[in-house]
């Protein structure tokens, strides 16, 4: 799996209303896995996601 497939899914688990911990679930994906995709320097989310405060 690419670090794009990995973002991708991150974005999915953000974007829906469940838990982090429920959509793992639901996708059959370890929840300790997602959480090393989430703080991974490599599928880290890009600083759009953030607002400049100037």
């Amino acid at each position: 799996m690419t670090n794009s497939d990995k973002r991708a899914l991150v974005e999915e688990c953000r974007k829906s209303a469940m838990t982090a911990k429920e959509w793992c679930a639901s996708k059959g994906i370890n929840y300790s896995t997602y959480m090393q995709w989430l703080f991974s320097p490599l599928t880290r989310f890009e600083s759009s996601t953030l607002i400049e405060v100037k």
